[in-house]
């Protein structure tokens, strides 16, 4: 059903919408050893560790690392820098201190490179430090792995993807203006318009079209920006998509289209734009529902009006058997019968 569809997509809407959390760079014994052991691997063993010690090396898939090992008596000093190191099926981002005292770990301590602090900058709208941290050549797409509010994480998040969830229009700008992929997604198929979409932020919306953003992203549940929007009651926002050519009346994984949840959230304002742009009414989801029948279980008399005039199946029939009509009486709402029994 409808509501169950809408539930599922609230999920995500939560998500999307719940402040985010920069990685707390804190390590146990045993994970500092671990450290240990991959900063030697990545000098070639120890068998590298006087040729490569020091040097900057590129990673397999991109970025750089550079360790540095010092061992003075008993006392042995690890220095990691790595930026955006991908490699191994892994992306490694920070500077870490060790000190080794014999066996025993004297000295852990980590802290963000400057992709991370680009990272942190954007997601708290700090578009000073933007500025400031893409001026110094951070990495623009860099990308990290998010907490999500229910458990889990957002793989492949972007700077970009932040300043917009924070609101930041001039941290878009500056992200955008030093080569931010517009396009990329993250592990939940979203990219930064769906996100500004969901969030009703019109001024990011519009700016992120003019730089070329896809309109029709669709996420995990085949909910596109204009979806979202609409589910949300954010009606500049509409507007803007439609402008763009957004497509109408594109179906997510349930089956229902933008004007399906405009009208399951009461949202009329946002369903008017919807019809005068000429969405379907006609669209049936994957339980039978139509627009005409929400409109109806909704007791929206203005929708099923302007429904009607645009030649709404009276006759559909709901996979349960019933239509618009069965639907109005079972409520008791006269003015709707009325209506539809006039439209048969």
């Amino acid at each position: 059903m409808l509501n169950k569809c809408l539930l599922l997509t609230g999920a995500l809407i939560a998500v999307l919408t719940a402040p985010l959390a920069a990685p707390a760079y804190e390590y146990d014994q045993e994970q500092t050893r671990k450290l240990i052991e991959n900063m030697v691997r990545d000098l070639g063993g120890h068998d590298g560790l006087r040729a490569n010690s020091g040097k900057v090396m590129r990673c397999v898939h991109g970025g750089t690392k550079k360790v540095t090992i010092v061992q003075n008596g008993a006392l042995t000093t690890y220095n990691g820098v790595y930026s955006n190191c991908r490699e191994n099926d892994s992306i490694r981002d920070g500077i870490y201190d060790i000190a080794l005292e014999g066996n025993e770990v004297t000295v852990s301590s980590s802290k963000r490179s400057i992709n991370g602090e680009l990272f942190d900058a954007a997601m708290g709208g700090d578009a000073k430090a933007v500025k400031r941290l893409v001026k110094a050549k951070a990495d623009v797409n860099y990308t990290e792995s998010i907490k999500k509010s229910g458990g889990g994480h957002i793989d492949e998040w972007t700077p970009l993807m932040s300043a917009v969830a924070s609101g930041s229009l001039d941290s878009v700008k500056q992200l955008v203006t030093a080569g931010a992929w517009v396009n990329y997604m993250n592990s939940m198929a979203v990219n930064a318009l769906w996100i500004a979409a969901n969030k009703g932020d019109v001024a990011i919306v519009k700016y992120l079209l003019k730089s070329g953003a896809y309109v029709n992203n669709r996420n995990f549940e085949d909910v596109t920006p204009l979806m979202a929007a609409s589910m949300n009651g954010h009606g500049e926002v509409v507007k803007a998509l439609i402008a763009a050519r957004a497509k109408l009346d594109y179906v997510h994984s349930g089956g229902d289209t933008a004007l399906m949840f405009a009208l399951a959230g009461r949202h009329t304002a946002v369903a008017r734009l919807l019809l005068a742009a000429g969405a379907d009414v006609n669209v049936r989801n994957r339980d039978g529902l139509t627009a005409l029948h929400i409109a109806v279980s909704e007791g929206n008399l203005e929708m099923v009006r302007g429904l009607l005039k645009r030649k709404a199946d009276v006759s559909a029939t709901m996979d349960s058997g019933k239509n618009a009509l069965d639907i109005a009486r079972a409520r008791g709402n006269a003015a709707i019968v009325e209506l539809l029994e006039k439209g048969r």
